[in-house]
C-alpha cells in the first residue's frame, strides 16, 4: 500500500485499495496468468485482482455487447465473473439482462476470515448499476449484498472505499452514484442482503467520460477514525469528509486542479498539504 506521510500529529494518507490497478502491490502475480485464464474469455483489459499472498485470483469473464453504454471507453462488459483458489474455479455467470460495468473485481473481506469476497459493478440493462457483493459459500459464488440499482439505463457509480471508517467493528461501504452528472457521496454499512443508504453528499465525482482510471479517491487514516478524499465536480478542489456511524462532515476542502487521468494519490503530494519541511517521505 502506498503511502505519504505528512508532518502532523497521527496523519496517514494512504491510496484506498478498492480495485486491482490501484495498488501496485495487487500487480505481481507469482502465477502464470495465461495459464490460470487459459479456458476463459477475459475483458479485453484482462485484468486480474490478486491477494497480497497471491492466493486468490478473480477476472471478469464473458465478454459482451449486450449493454452498449460504453462508460468506460468500449461498449464491451462481462458477462460473468471467476475466481480461482488452490486450482479451483468458482464461477458467477450473469442473466442476459444484466452486465458487470466494470473493469476488475475488487477484494474485500466481510468476515475477516482471509477469503474474500467480490465487489463488482453490476447493470442491469434497464436499470442501471448498483454495487454487489460475493461471497464463496459451499463452494459457490452467491450474492451476499447488493445495493439498490440506480433505476435508469446507462446510468452508473463507482465505488469509493470499503474501510471500518469509524472504528465500530463493522465495514462502511462508499461509492459516488452518476459520478458524471450531479456526482452523489452515498454510504451504507455492510450487512447480508440488501444495503441500504445511510447519508449522502452531492457535488463530488471520481470518474470521467470514458476513462479507464477508477482509483480517483483515497483515505487519510487517524487516530480512531478515517477521512475519505475525493474531488468535486468542478475538478478543482479535492474535499474531505469525516465518517461517523453512515454519516458524513465535509471538515474541509483543497483548492487544486485534479486530472481525472491519474490515481488521486498520485496526485495528492506533500506540496498539496504542507510545505516540503514539514513532509516526510515513505515509498
Amino acid at each position: 500500500m502506498k503511502r505519504i506521510k505528512l508532518g502532523l500529529p497521527a496523519l496517514l494518507l494512504f491510496v484506498l485499495i478498492t480495485h486491482s490497478s490501484c495498488d501496485d502491490e495487487q500487480l505481481r502475480p507469482t502465477l502464470d496468468l495465461e495459464t490460470v485464464w487459459e479456458h476463459y474469455e477475459q475483458l479485453p483489459e484482462a485484468l486480474t485482482t490478486i491477494s497480497r499472498d497471491s492466493s486468490w485470483l478473480a477476472t471478469y469473464i464473458l465478454p459482451t455487447d449486450r449493454y452498449g453504454h460504453a462508460i468506460l471507453g468500449d461498449g464491451i462488459e462481462a458477462g460473468g465473473v471467476v475466481l480461482y483458489h488452490a486450482g479451483q474455479y468458482y464461477e458467477f455467470v450473469l442473466p442476459q439482462v444484466s452486465v458487470f460495468e466494470d473493469l476488475a473485481p475488487r477484494f474485500i473481506d466481510v468476515n475477516q476470515d482471509e477469503v474474500p469476497e467480490l465487489l463488482c459493478i453490476k447493470s442491469g440493462l434497464d436499470s442501471g448499476a448498483g454495487l454487489v457483493i460475493y461471497q464463496l459459500e459451499n463452494n459457490e459464488l452467491l450474492e451476499y449484498a447488493y445495493t439498490d440499482p440506480i433505476g435508469w439505463a446507462n446510468s452508473w457509480l463507482n465505488p469509493v472505499a470499503v474501510s471500518d471508517l469509524d472504528r465500530n467493528g463493522s465495514l462502511d461501504l462508499l461509492w459516488i452514484q452518476t459520478p458524471h452528472v450531479g456526482g452523489v457521496l452515498k454510504s451504507t454499512q455492510i450487512r447480508p442482503g440488501l444495503l441500504e443508504v445511510i447519508d449522502d453528499f452531492r457535488g463530488v465525482s471520481n470518474h470521467a467520460l470514458d476513462e479507464r482510471n477508477l482509483c480517483l479517491s483515497a483515505l487519510i487514516e487517524q487516530m480512531d477514525s478515517e477521512w475519505v478524499l475525493v474531488p468535486n465536480q468542478s475538478r478543482d478542489s479535492i474535499f474531505y469528509f469525516s465518517y461517523q456511524n453512515g454519516f458524513f462532515t465535509k471538515e474541509t476542502s483543497i483548492a487544486v486542479t485534479v486530472d481525472f487521468g491519474q490515481p488521486l494519490y498520485e496526485q495528492v503530494t506533500c506540496e498539496v498539504w504542507l510545505n516540503d519541511n514539514n513532509c516526510l517521505s515513505d515509498w
